[in-house]
């Protein structure tokens, strides 16, 4: 028969996940098409610990929100699907800061709105506008300064991934996508571009990149874009990238989850 049901509540629409930390789950999800609501609930029977609603007007096809939120525990964070960036108290739930990922950095909304999870990493939050003024942003995650910015390496724009960190040689870095897969290392202390890779092309780019360990990330796609590996490789010049394999269309295509 399945788990038994421990307790459910009704809440507005959103297809992203719940963060979990400690005893709470944090959740997005939007009401009467009007605003975001970032919400804390207690694991134990779903009671609502607080809400924190901003204005956020508008439709997108298959409304809703998209993306989940992060904690440290401290702050929690959350982008909405018009790319409102929110950073509330944990505690109470009371607004810190705020800041917008499109109008910000000149980026575009996508068909389907914004879909892009907050990456907290060490004392940033990192998120990925592909806007005209920066393709990656560090703010600082207390405060919401902005710490250093990515340029954009020649109008590409925002698709549906997030940023993901990984290590490479002993250097951390984060591999970051765009639309049609374009595909970028960056310092994650600096925001410096540590290289590329855009030889992969995919009609809607909606996986995240996936290290694979030694280097090898895999990029993957539905509409028959099937995958492709490449290589990230340290030498006396920095870092390079090279093919390791490309997929037949329809093998190895993921859509829209996450492969693991």
């Amino acid at each position: 028969g399945g788990p038994k049901l421990l307790w459910k509540i009704r809440v507005g629409p959103g297809y992203g996940g719940a963060a979990i930390f400690g005893d709470s789950a944090l959740i997005l999800d939007r009401e009467n098409d009007a605003q975001d609501v970032l919400r804390r609930l207690r694991l134990a029977d779903g009671q609502e610990v607080w809400r924190c609603a901003y204005e956020a007007p508008g439709t997108v096809p298959h409304n809703g929100t998209r993306s989940t939120p992060a904690t440290d525990g401290k702050i929690v964070y959350s982008i909405g699907p018009f790319g409102h960036i929110c950073a509330a108290s944990f505690a109470d739930g009371s607004v810190l800061w705020q800041a917008k990922l499109l109008e910000d950095w000149g980026a575009k909304l996508p068909q389907w709105g914004v879909s892009q999870n907050p990456l907290l990493y060490g004392d940033s939050l990192i998120v990925a506008p592909w806007g005209t003024e920066a393709a990656v942003v560090a703010y600082d995650k207390a405060t919401g300064a902005v710490k250093w910015t990515t340029p954009n390496p020649g109008g590409v724009q925002l698709d549906y991934s997030s940023p993901m960190p990984l290590t490479v040689a002993g250097v951390p870095m984060l591999a970051v996508s765009g639309k049609n897969a374009y595909t970028i290392g960056v310092d994650p202390a600096t925001g410096s571009q540590l290289w590329k890779y855009n030889e992969y092309s995919v009609k809607i780019s909606i996986a995240s990149p996936l290290h694979v360990g030694d280097g090898r990330i895999v990029l993957t796609g539905g509409y028959g874009a099937g995958g492709a590996m490449f290589q990230v490789s340290k030498g006396d010049d920095g870092f390079s990238t090279s093919e390791v394999w490309k997929s037949a269309k329809g093998i190895m295509g993921s859509k829209i989850p996450q492969p693991i």
